[in-house]
């Protein structure tokens, strides 16, 4: 019973919906994951979908088991953006693992800077942090924190005697 991040918890985990999501599998589609090659792409805050800033990212050599991404970061305010009013500049390194389908091609994974495993999905937890996996993150997902309410209730009215067993 039980699991990983299971048991009692002083604070509430976060929902993965909060944050800045980088997503292999978009970049992909986009056609961005060609080595030495530079893309721009803009960075949208999840809830209101208003761009917060923008990555220029540089995809590193590719040496056939790995490449690296090279993110510039650039905070600015969402309305009215111009380049040249870019608040602040972050970057971080990350690193690109492929893995070879059984139908051909190849497919990029986002590697984890905490974990180090191969991730699809990683989220701009804090600026000091950077990116990180659901996991690392300790972030969850909406529909699991909202999953089972109604039976939760339901179990506490029983053990309070609200309601009878039968």
């Amino acid at each position: 019973m039980g699991g990983y991040g299971s048991g009692y918890r002083p604070y509430p985990k976060q929902v993965v919906e909060q944050f800045v999501t980088l997503d292999i599998n978009r970049l992909a589609r986009r056609r961005l994951l060609i080595p030495d090659t530079t893309a721009r792409i803009d960075l949208e805050h999840p809830v209101t979908g208003e761009r917060v800033g923008s990555a220029k990212c540089m995809f590193g050599p590719d040496l056939g088991y790995h490449m690296y991404l090279t993110m510039r970061l650039s905070w600015g305010p969402s309305r009215g953006w111009r380049e040249e009013e870019e608040v602040e500049a972050d970057e971080y390194v990350l690193r690109l693992y492929p893995s070879r389908p059984h139908f051909g091609g190849r497919r990029w994974w986002l590697g984890c800077p905490f974990c180090e495993e191969r991730k699809g999905k990683l989220y701009l937890v804090t600026k000091q942090r950077g990116w990180a996996c659901r996991r690392c993150g300790d972030l969850t997902y909406r529909s699991c924190k909202e999953a089972h309410q109604g039976e939760r209730a339901l179990m506490q009215a029983m053990q309070l005697g609200c309601m009878g067993s039968d």
